[in-house]
């Protein structure tokens, strides 16, 4: 007989990588959370992890159960929240995630009005797009708002707020703020503040390059989550990516100008709610998404 404890202590051992990681989330010791993963794996007659001297590996049929209990775990989170919701007439805490780029006037309205008529607590999440969409996929938050559109192969919904370009922008120092249009060969050549490789605002800056026959730029500052991004690149003197609606509603760039584009530069980018499709939302986790979309009309974005 499969124990339900035992398996959702098995996803959050897949997502740690390691038995003390998870058993310290879990506040349990580690011999107990040994004994939870042999008694699952006798339970299925097949072993599911490999033991290495940092951590666990999955194995073939372990792999194969992850992908299955995952949903069945995501599915039984949002069963008992419905019902926590129902009993106590309340939604506790809304957990929602910001990404990097987002206006600061659009999150600080938003969430003023909803604390002003809802009982609930709120806590909020900062990161990248992409691993905040991944954070919506697993159910650590409720939604995300944020600027990465997601594949149709996500079972993740996708309501669009409003349009917000990318835009280069650079110190007041840089030489390009006072060229009529830039160049994609310009652009090439300079410094740059990027996110870090592999993030989806890194790869289509890149692909746009690759696209024109040209090298991307070489010089390139990374970042992840670097709070003084903008201080940096005006020592450095380097190009950035800015979303159109921040260059109108903050302060942060005022030592930066938006360069003049190429004839032919698009950007795509809409700032949207990310849900997970089918999962759960609590009647306060719907009532901030739509403090949201009315902020987005109050401001005009």
């Amino acid at each position: 007989m499969l124990r339900i404890d035992d398996l959702k202590a098995f996803v959050e051992v897949c997502d740690a990588g390691s038995l003390v990681a998870a058993a310290n989330k879990l506040a349990v010791s580690q011999p107990t959370l040994s004994k939870a993963m042999a008694r699952l794996e006798r339970g299925l007659g097949s072993q599911l992890l490999e033991r290495r001297a940092r951590g666990v590996a999955l194995t073939e049929v372990g792999v194969l159960l992850l992908q299955h209990i995952r949903g069945i775990n995501l599915s039984l989170q949002d069963a008992i929240s419905a019902v926590r919701d129902m009993r106590h007439g309340v939604s506790g805490t809304v957990r929602i995630g910001i990404g990097i780029g987002i206006p600061r006037s659009l999150v600080v309205g938003s969430c003023r009005s909803f604390l002003l008529k809802s009982k609930s607590s709120l806590e909020i999440l900062g990161g990248m797009s992409d691993s905040l969409l991944r954070d919506v996929a697993n159910g650590t938050i409720d939604f995300a708002v944020t600027g990465i559109r997601p594949s149709p192969r996500d079972a993740i919904a996708w309501s669009p707020l409003f349009e917000d370009s990318m835009i280069p922008v650079a110190p007041t120092t840089n030489p390009l703020t006072q060229v009529e249009r830039t160049t994609w060969a310009q652009l090439a050549a300079e410094t740059w503040l990027m996110p870090s490789a592999g993030t989806a605002t890194r790869v289509w800056l890149e692909k746009q390059f690759v696209r024109r026959g040209l090298i991307p730029p070489q010089r390139i500052i990374g970042l992840r989550n670097f709070p003084r991004a903008f201080e940096l690149g005006e020592m450095l003197n380097a190009i950035s990516l800015a979303p159109s609606s921040m260059l109108k509603a903050t302060l942060d760039y005022k030592s930066y100008r938006a360069l003049r584009t190429p004839v032919d530069w698009k950007s795509d980018r809409v700032v949207s709610i990310l849900y997970r499709r089918r999962g759960y939302l609590s009647p306060a986790a719907e009532q901030l998404m739509k403090a949201f979309k009315a902020e987005t009309k109050k401001l005009g974005l």
